[in-house]
C-alpha cells in the first residue's frame, strides 16, 4: 500500500497469497544449493525497511509529511527541481506502523518464491525497477500538493511478476504451479486494485510498479538465461546479471543516502544554526532561511506590493510570508514614528473574534522598531506577524507554524524578521 497525504500508502495486503515454493522440487533437474534455500535478499530488503522506519521515528514522526519529505519522500515539485533521488528513496519510507506491517507482510508473501525462481540478482533487479516504476507513476500522476511514500510500487512489481510467471515461466516452473499462480494472480490483482481506489492510496504508484514487473517477466527479459544458470551452471550469464543488480542497487542505496543527507532530517526537531542568505526576487532585499527552505515570489494583493513565500507547511515546521510595499511614509516620518502610527492603527482594528488582529504591541528587534501582531485567519487559527518601516519600505512578515512544530522552531520565528534587510550595492 502506498499512502498519499499528502502521503502514499503501501500495496494492499496479500489476502490470497499464491502458493509458496519452499524447495527445488519444481525443477526437472534441481540444483543442490536450492534445496535449503533461504531468501536472504528478501530479508535484507525487509531489514532496510525496518531500519529506515526507525530513522523516521528517531528524527520526527512516522506519520508527518515533514519527516517523510526530509528523508526523501516523493514530491513532484522537488523532483522537478532536480531531486530525482526521491523517485527511489520514497520506496523505503512508510506512513505509520500499520503501513509498514502491511507492506512487510506483502514482501514476505511474494519475495521468497520470486527470489528462488529468478535468483537473487534478478530478484533484486526486479525490486529496484519496480520501485522506480512506482516512483515515476506517482510523480507523473501526483498533484503538486502530495507527498508520497511506500514500498508498494516495488511490491506491485513483485505481485505482477509472479502473475506473469504463470504465463511466461514454462521453462522454470511446472504447469501445475503456473496454473496456481495464474488463478491466485487474478484474485490478488483484482482485490488489490479495488483497495488502491480507496482515498489516500497511490493508485499511480501501484500501477507503475506493477506494469514494470509484468513487462520484465512477461517479456522474458528478466528470465532469459535463468534455466541455463540452474541446469548448466552458466556462470558467464550469471556474472552479468549480478553486475547489473549490483549497479542498480548501488544507485538505490545512493538515492536513499542522498535523500537523507540532502533532506537533513535532523532539522525536523531543531532548526539548524547556520542559515543561508536568500535574495527576494525583483527587489534589493534579502533574508536568512534554513537550508531546505525555498523562496519564491507569488502574486500580491496590491499592485504596489511584492509578495514572497518561503517554506511549505507540508514539508517544513514553519512557512513564511513576506510583503514589501513600495510606497514610503510621509515626509519627516522615521521608523520609530511609523511604528507608533502602525501600532495605533492595529489597535483600532483589533477584533476579539473573527479574522483580523487580535493583539498588537511595539517591539524592538535588532535595534529596529516593529509592531508585533497576533493575527487570526478566517479559520480562527492565529499566527505571529511583524510590520515595520525598513530602509524606506513598509515590510510585513507573517510566520505560520504547524501544530506539531517543535518548540525550538517556534523560538526561531523572530530570526526571519531580524535577518530581513536591504542588500548593499555591489
Amino acid at each position: 500500500m502506498r499512502c498519499v497525504s499528502e502521503v502514499r500508502g503501501a500495496g494492499a495486503p496479500p489476502f490470497l497469497a499464491a502458493p509458496a515454493l519452499t524447495s527445488a522440487a519444481a525443477y526437472d533437474t534441481p540444483p543442490a544449493d536450492t534445496v535449503a534455500f533461504r531468501p536472504w535478499a528478501t530479508r535484507a530488503i525487509l531489514a532496510s525497511l525496518l531500519g529506515v522506519f526507525a530513522l523516521e521515528a528517531v528524527t520526527g514522526s512516522t506519520t508527518s509529511t515533514v519527516t517523510l519529505w526530509h528523508l526523501g519522500a516523493n514530491y513532484a515539485p522537488s523532483v522537478r527541481a532536480g531531486q530525482v533521488w526521491r523517485l527511489l528513496s520514497s520506496a523505503f519510507l512508510h506512513v505509520g506502523p500499520l503501513h509498514l506491517l502491511v507492506n512487510g507482510l506483502a514482501l514476505n508473501a511474494f519475495g521468497p518464491l520470486l527470489e528462488l525462481v529468478l535468483g537473487r540478482a534478478r530478484f533484486l533487479l526486479l525490486y529496484a525497477f519496480g520501485a522506480l516504476g512506482g516512483g515515476l507513476g506517482s510523480f507523473v500522476a501526483a498533484g503538486d500538493g502530495r507527498v508520497s511514500a511506500g514500498a508498494s510500487g516495488a511490491l506491485w512489481g513483485l505481485m505482477a511478476a509472479e502473475f506473469a510467471l504463470g504465463f511466461a515461466g514454462g521453462d522454470l516452473l511446472p504447469e501445475e504451479l503456473r496454473h496456481g499462480l495464474r488463478r491466485a494472480g487474478v484474485r490478488l490483482l483484482g482485490l488489490n486494485l479495488l483497495i488502491s481506489l480507496l482515498p489516500g492510496i497511490d493508485l499511480a504508484a501501484h500501477l507503475g510498479g506493477g506494469l514494470v514487473g509484468a513487462l520484465l517477466v512477461g517479456s522474458r527479459l528478466l528470465t532469459r538465461g535463468r534455466r541455463a544458470e540452474l541446469v548448466r551452471r552458466d556462470t558467464r550469464g550469471a556474472r552479468a546479471v549480478t553486475a547489473a543488480a549490483a549497479l542498480a542497487w548501488a544507485i538505490v542505496v545512493g538515492a536513499l543516502a542522498t535523500g537523507i543527507v540532502a533532506g537533513r532530517p535532523w532539522d525536523v526537531r531543531r532548526p539548524p544554526e547556520r542559515w543561508r542568505l536568500a535574495a527576494l526576487p525583483g527587489s534589493d532585499f534579502s533574508l536568512e532561511l534554513p537550508p531546505t527552505f525555498t523562496l519564491q515570489r507569488v502574486p500580491a494583493q496590491d499592485d504596489d506590493a511584492r509578495a514572497y513565500v518561503a517554506g511549505h507547511l507540508a514539508l517544513h515546521p514553519l512557512a513564511v510570508s513576506i510583503q514589501l510595499l513600495r510606497t514610503e511614509p510621509g515626509a519627516g516620518d522615521d521608523p520609530a514614528t511609523y511604528a507608533a502610527a502602525m501600532l495605533a492603527e492595529a489597535l483600532r482594528a483589533r477584533r476579539p473574534a473573527g479574522e483580523g488582529v487580535r493583539e498588537a504591541q511595539r517591539v524592538t528587534l535588532a535595534g529596529r522598531p516593529f509592531v508585533a501582531l497576533t493575527y487570526a485567519g478566517a479559520s480562527g487559527d492565529t499566527h505571529p506577524a511583524w510590520v515595520g518601516l525598513l530602509d524606506g519600505a513598509t515590510v510585513r512578515l507573517d510566520v505560520f507554524a504547524r501544530d506539531d512544530a517543535a518548540p525550538a522552531w517556534r523560538e526561531a520565528e523572530v530570526r526571519f524578521v531580524t535577518s530581513l534587510r536591504r542588500r548593499s550595492p555591489s
